[in-house]
Formats: structure tokens, sequence, C-alpha cells
């Protein structure tokens, strides 16, 4: 190649070299700069519905954004959620969709009701929520089915009139199940290859199965009611189960109902729990390690069958059973300190059946059971608070009495009276149940239990409650309905900072500018905006006088309040050199912790000037441009080299010739 073909070749890529170095240059500026944030997408519908919103939605979002539904119906076909987005409801919104797929980790429903019309609300992601959620007419076979998560919660939400199974979890870990009601299913939950469960506060009716576990493992079920028509709960080879505080009975007769059936199960806890017109209270097969302990069982077929099972039953209450209290096969049960309806020794020997150890017997003749008894109303509550957890708020055992029977020798016992939150006004804002607290000795006169509850982030108002007391035969008596009064607190302001990454480097040439837009979320009435520049005063920077107390879009957990710009500019408000910029929010009460806004650290440089510190980001940047500039000039300049060259090679050549 001549030197002419070099130049030519030289002018036309020389070009492109500096516009490929331009958009380099740009994007390096813009990877250094942008920040993403998260945001609430709004969409409204009407009573009609609008189609596809949610998903040309999903298109725009970015994970921990909110898209927030506010009434009507929002139609999709088949969903795909695989954004880590939280879907917020305002109670009216009703989401019908074909099917719905979550791949995203970190999805939320919360405050809807949604419709599955064919298909299934399919999840195989981690940390999935539903709360306050009601799942309803799922045509499909299963409503909800999730496969190999790690996290998840159902909590405060219904799964009602649905074809197949309610809820099917397969393959997962760190559940929590708690405070659903499910009516009207195949199977209300069903748990394969799952472990470390919590389900608590489960009301199921109608269904065939009310929790059927298969090879899990570590699964806790508590004060649950289960009224089912063929199993309450069903067990195949599972280990380190516990069933404890629940009502397990049949609403179908117990020529079809087992309350308890364990199938090749080990380490289980069955302990204070009411069994009634079961096939069975509790059955075992081929099991071990059962503990079953501290239980009222009555009014079945049979009350306890064990069939080449290990177990041991102890101070429990198993009488009045049609055929037999306990009948085992193959091997021996230990059963001891039992009370089996009767004071004679031979007769309570003759409602056990197969090899089992009785002695000691406890034959203490009971009064005769009534229901308990209401003493006085219950009063209204007025010292509930937003933003509680699980705090004690009465003691309810003023209010009810019992003559339950349990003899000294076998507490510490359970208190056994259990209560339950019938009914409740407020169950997407707050969280209502009474723990027991009493053991009883002889006649109880006191049904002790402690009411507590747990408020939703900021809500605060009036609940409307009723609560039930079941004795350990089922008999049960209501209160009358109280009030919870829950006033607000002030809450600290929550400040976001867009534009700026919290805790970066932030190069800025002299006399260039920084904007930021500041965003305030808390429940008073105004705020004042400040800034601190390094360990400088702080500068008030705009007050707001109409925060929105009840906006709907409650961001951070708190109603949006202010929103302001501020622009700090270089060489101006900031001086060469490395910054500390920190911004807080005051409501005339409290601040913002100065650490939550987040602090920014900023170099400030100038390419002239001498004695000037340069950040790591600035200087790359500064090589890279200079690089890319002097591969521009000396693309630019080299076809005028070679031309120079050409015009001194003719005398030499010219000079060659007159010698020859």
């Amino acid at each position: 190649m001549d030197a002419r073909e070099r130049s030519v070749n030289w002018a036309r890529v020389a070009p492109v070299i500096g516009i490929f170095a331009l958009a380099l240059l740009v994007a390096l500026l813009a990877l250094a700069s942008g920040h993403a944030t998260a945001k609430t997408i709004p969409l409204t519908s009407d009573k009609n519905g609008k189609e596809g919103l949610i998903a040309g939605a999903l298109g725009t979002a970015a994970d921990g954004d909110i898209i927030a539904l506010k009434g009507g119906v929002f139609y999709e076909e088949n969903l795909t959620i695989s954004k880590g987005v939280m879907l917020l409801g305002d109670g009216n919104s009703h989401l019908t969709a074909w099917s719905i797929h979550v791949t995203a980790r970190n999805v939320t429903f919360h405050d809807m009701t949604i419709y599955m019309r064919s298909g299934v609300l399919r999840i195989d992601a981690d940390n999935w929520t539903f709360e306050g959620t009601a799942l309803q007419e799922c045509l499909g076979y299963t409503c909800v089915r999730v496969e190999s998560a790690d996290g998840g919660i159902i909590r405060n939400s219904t799964f009602i009139g649905n074809n197949g199974d309610a809820i099917e979890i397969n393959g997962s870990r760190n559940l929590t199940i708690s405070d659903v009601y499910i009516s009207a299913s195949t199977s209300g939950i069903k748990l394969n290859g799952t472990k470390d469960a919590w389900l608590f506060g489960l009301r199921e009716t109608q269904a065939t199965i009310g929790v059927y576990m298969s090879w899990c493992n570590n699964l806790t079920i508590d004060h649950s009611i289960l009224d089912t028509t063929q199993y309450g709960v069903l067990a195949a080879n599972s280990t380190n189960l516990t069933i404890g505080g629940s009502l397990i009975m049949s609403n179908a007769g117990y020529l079809t109902n087992y309350g308890i059936y364990l199938a090749g199960d080990k380490n289980i806890t069955v302990v204070n729990n009411t069994f009634d017109g079961n096939a069975a209270g509790l059955a075992a097969y081929k099991s071990s390690g059962v503990l079953f302990k501290w239980n009222s069982v009555y009014d079945n077929l049979e009350g306890v069958w064990s069939f080449d099972t290990g177990m041991t039953v102890v101070e429990n209450a198993i009488f009045e059973n049609v055929r037999y209290s306990l009948n085992a096969s193959t091997k021996s049960v230990m059963a001891a300190n039992n009370y089996w309806g009767t004071t004679s020794v031979s007769d309570a020997k003759a409602t056990v059946r197969g090899p089992t150890t009785l002695d000691p017997i406890k034959i203490s003749d009971p009064t005769p059971d009534t229901p308990p008894v209401l003493l006085s109303p219950v009063p209204a509550i007025t010292n509930g608070t937003e933003d509680q957890v699980f705090t004690t708020l009465l003691e309810v055992g003023p209010y009810f009495s019992d003559d339950t029977w349990y003899v000294q020798v076998w507490n510490p016992r359970p208190s056994s009276v259990r209560f339950t939150v019938i009914y409740n006004t407020e169950p997407k804002n707050v969280s209502i149940e009474v723990s027991e607290t009493g053991t009883c000795a002889g006649t109880c006169k006191s049904a002790e239990g402690e009411l507590k509850a747990t408020t939703a982030i900021n809500w605060y108002g009036t609940a409307s409650v009723r609560l039930r007391a079941t004795d350990w035969r089922g008999k049960h008596v209501d209160s009358n309905i109280f009030t919870i009064t829950f006033s607000p607190v002030n809450d600290r302001p929550v400040v976001d900072i867009e534009g700026i990454a919290k805790n970066s480097e932030v190069d800025l040439l002299g006399g260039e500018e920084r904007q930021f837009n500041i965003t305030v979320y808390d429940d008073s009435l105004s705020v004042i905006i400040q800034v601190k520049i390094d360990d400088g005063q702080w500068i008030p920077v705009e007050q707001s006088t109409q925060c929105k107390r009840n906006n709907a879009t409650k961001l951070k957990g708190m109603p949006y309040c202010a929103r302001t710009e501020v622009t700090l500019k270089a060489s101006g408000d900031l001086d060469v050199g490395m910054h500390n910029i920190s911004f807080k929010a005051c409501d005339g009460e409290r601040c913002s912790d100065e650490v939550s806004t987040g602090k920014f650290d900023f170099q400030i440089y100038d390419m002239g000037s001498t004695g000037k510190s340069f950040s790591p980001t600035g200087v790359a940047l500064a090589l890279v441009l200079l690089v890319l500039i002097a591969i521009v000039l000396v693309a630019m300049a080299s076809p005028k080299k070679q031309k120079e060259g050409q015009k001194e090679e003719r005398p030499v050549a010219a000079a060659s010739d007159e010698e020859e």
C-alpha cells in the first residue's frame, strides 16, 4: 500500500473514530451519573374492566416499583410478572386473568381480589407475598402453585369457591401462612417436599383435606380450625411436625373423616387439640416418635388408632367415643395418666384394645361440662396505636369463665379454653389474636388470655371485634362486639434523594451543577427540608404546608408529603475538593435520620488548575477522553505528513536522473 492509499484510508476512518469516541464518552458519562429509583405506576379501571393495563405497566416497570390499581376490573390474558414489583390494590380492585406466572423475586399482591378463569397462579421465585388478597372462583384444578421457592408469605387472605386445591407448594422452604380462610376446596393446603413452614390461624370449611403434607420437614400447625369432610391433616413420610392448639372436626360425620392421619412419619407432636366427630381423632400407620398429649378426644368413632407405630399417649381426656378410646395393633402404645371417661378401672380398660400399657389410669370424675360463660361485656379498648407489633391490649380473663376440670397432676397444661377472633372489620389493617396464658387446676373461674394486635404500617383507626371462647369439648360462648381504637403517632419523616446513588463519589467540573430531587414522606401537616455541606450549618431549603396525610400511595409506608429540587453548583456552593452533602426533614416534633437521607461524596475538580485533587472516576474519564482525542488528531494529521514526504522525494529522483 503506497502513501496515497494510506492517506485516503485514514481520511475515511478518522470521522468514524471520532463518532465512536464521542459515543463512548457519552455512554461512560451516563454510566457514571445514572441512578435508577423506584416509582409508582398508577392504573385506573372501571366496573366494565380494561384489558392489558398491568401487562403494559410491567413493560416499563423495574424491580421495586409499585403498580397501584385503583377501582374497577383489570383483565389480563396470560400475565407474566418478571419484575420484582408490588401489585397494590385499593380494596376494590379486581384482577381477572387466564393465568398468572410469577418469575421474579419479591413480588407482592396486596389488597385486591383475583379471579383465575382457567389456569393457575404459578410462582417460580423467592420471597413472594399475598396480603389482604382474596382468590375466588379459580376454575383450574389448583388456584396457587409454588415451585422451589425460598421465602413466601400468605397472610390475611381468603380462598373461596375453588374447583381443586387452594394452595399447592412444592420443594419450598421458609414459609408463613397465617390468618387464612379457605372454603370449598379439594385440599386446602397441599405441601410436597417442603420444610421450615409455620401455619397459624387457618380457618377451613368444606375442604376434603385441610392440610396435606408429603415428604416435609419441620412444619407447624397452630391455633387453627379444620372442619373438613375427609382428613383434617394428612401427613405422609414427613418428619418433625407439630400440631397444636387446634379444633379438628368433621362436618360430614365420623364415618368418613380422620382428624389427623399419619403414614410413615417420624417425630410428630400433637398437643392441646380438640378432636370431635371423626372416624378417629388421631390415626397413625407405621410411624414413630409420636407424642399425643393434653388433647380432648370425644364423640369420635375411635379416639386414637395406631398400627405398628411407636406412640406415647399421656394426660389426655379420651372418652365417649363410639367403639374404642384407644385401638392399638402390632406395637404397644405407652399410655399413662389419661382420663377414659369413667371412674371404674375395669370400664376404662374395656375402652382400650391391643397391646397397651395403661397405668396409671386417671379415673377422676369430672363435673358435667357446661359451655364457657361471658361474665361481662368486653369493654371498648382505647390504648391501641399505629405501628403496633404483637402488643398486648387487654387481659380477657376477667370477662370469661369455664368449668374446666383438669386435675393438678397434669399441670403445667396450657389453658383448656381457646380464644378465636370470629369478627374483625379491619382484617387487612389489624391482625388480632388471643394467646392463652393460664393453666387450669380443678375448676377454672377465669379463662386466662391476652388479646394482642399487630397493625399495618402507619394505619390507624377503629376496628370492631368479637371473640369466641371454646372449651375442651368444643362448647363455646361469643363475646359482645367491642371496638379497638388505634390512635396515630407522629412518625419520623422519610427522605428520598433521586439523581445520585447513595454513598457514591460524584465528579463535577468547575461551574457544573448537580440537581437533587428531594421527596419527603411524613404523617404531619408540614415539614422543613434542610441541607448541610460538610460540617456546616443546616440550611432550610423549603417548607411544605400541604402534606397529603391520607394519600393512597404510601411509598416508604407513609403518605407523600412534599417534593422539591435542590441545585448545588461547583465552585459556587462547592469548592474544589471532597465534600459531604446531607439532607434531612423535620416536622416540628421529629426529624428524619440524617444517615437515612444518605451522604454523598463529591470530587470537584478543574482541568486547568494546579493543586486540584482528582477522583479515580474523573481521572479515568479524562484519560479516555485524551486518548480518543489523540487518536483522532493523529488520524487527521497523517495525510498531511505523507503529502510533505512526497514533495521531498521528487528532487531526489530528479537528481538521480541527471547523474544517469
